[in-house]
């Protein structure tokens, strides 16, 4: 089964705002690096997914309380520190970028599109926010017939409660909920 990594907003905006207590207290990005390392040395394809506006916040989701509150403050614009991925993050000229208008890694033109034409059928999930990307993520990776494996100690959220409500509800959808050791053993 071919697969594919997506980390998922490891960007200024979110690992240095809302999951910034998480991240000092949890490895989540050291892990990720793990499965970086991991994923190039096995030539699996890495996606760096963050969301990111244009100028005009084109795609925003109409009724969005939390883009809409973005878009009024100028947060998450291409160009802007808040969506440049954070300094402590393994990303290579190699692996692929796609940037999202939404919560969903999915919400963007590219990322369906080039998986499919990759012939991808597995998703490794690592990122921020468990409740909200990754959760939203592995729902529509589920619904479209993609096989999805979080791995919890290198995902998190604005806290320990969110983090671990999103785990157990992705219990009943995900193909597997691993940790970093676990997921360094796929090829």
């Amino acid at each position: 089964m071919k697969t594919a990594l997506l980390v998922i907003d490891y960007i200024n905006g979110i690992i240095n705002g809302s999951c910034k207590d998480y991240v000092e207290k949890h490895p989540i990005i050291k892990n990720t690096n793990k499965l970086i390392a991991h994923c190039r040395a096995h030539n699996i394809r890495i996606y760096h997914i963050r969301v990111a506006f244009d100028k005009n916040y084109t795609g925003l989701p109409k009724h969005s309380p939390l883009f809409n509150q973005a878009k009024q403050k100028g947060l998450f614009q291409i160009g802007n520190q808040d969506v440049e991925f954070i300094n402590s993050i393994d990303v290579n000229p190699s692996d692929t970028i796609i940037n999202k208008v939404a919560a969903s890694p999915f919400r963007s033109k590219e990322l369906l599109e080039s998986l499919n034409d990759s012939h991808i059928e597995k998703l490794i999930f690592s990122g921020v926010a468990t409740d909200n990307a990754i959760n939203l993520g592995v729902r529509e990776a589920h619904d479209m017939g993609f096989y999805a494996v979080i791995v919890e100690d290198a995902c998190g959220a604005s806290s320990e409660e969110s983090h671990q409500m999103a785990i157990t509800l992705l219990k009943k959808i995900s193909n597997e909920i691993v940790d970093t050791n676990e997921a360094l053993q796929c090829r």
